[in-house]
């Protein structure tokens, strides 16, 4: 658990050191919504408030507004390695992916003012949905099972897309 002062500063950091590339992606309930950042999104909830956002080096979260975040989950697509999570004010967990494809790595809650992280180290069969259902991510919009749509984005049955 990280305590009030080290959960509302800088940003949460999570990338995987690993000898084969790796793919992170981070689930997330912010503000009342739930979304999920694959490599084609960059900021999630949106673009003029990120919490969450992508970038070649892993995946991120603003603690700078803990108070508007729920919870997350990082889910990883990897053949082993390291997944390494650090905070701005310099705390580090080191987590072993496992080997066998998609895992949910971590997740993280908020209490109370206070991030909660626990390592998951869980492996997952079937797609992306698959895997952040199985965490409660089930309020998301999908235009197919590893593909999710923003939360900004219109559902593909209430008008053009």
């Amino acid at each position: 658990m990280l305590g009030r002062a080290a959960s509302g500063i800088g940003a949460l950091s999570c990338r995987v050191l690993a000898p084969t590339p790796a793919d992170l992606v981070v689930a997330y309930q912010a503000r009342g919504m739930q979304g999920v950042l694959t490599g084609a999104d960059r900021h999630g909830p949106d673009a003029e408030h990120p919490r969450f956002w992508r970038r070649d080096d892993g995946v991120h979260v603003d603690l700078g507004h803990v108070d508007e975040i729920s919870r997350f989950a990082v889910v990883a697509r990897s053949s082993g390695g390291t997944l390494v999570v650090t905070t701005a004010t310099g705390a580090r967990i080191d987590l072993d992916l496992p080997d066998d494809g998609r895992s949910v790595a971590l997740t993280g809650h908020v209490v109370l003012g206070c991030l909660v992280l626990r390592a998951e180290g869980r492996s997952v069969t079937g797609t992306l949905r698959d895997a952040t259902e199985a965490y409660g991510y089930d309020d998301v919009t999908w235009a197919s099972p590893d593909r999710p749509l923003s939360p900004s984005h219109p559902h593909p049955h209430e008008g053009n897309l």
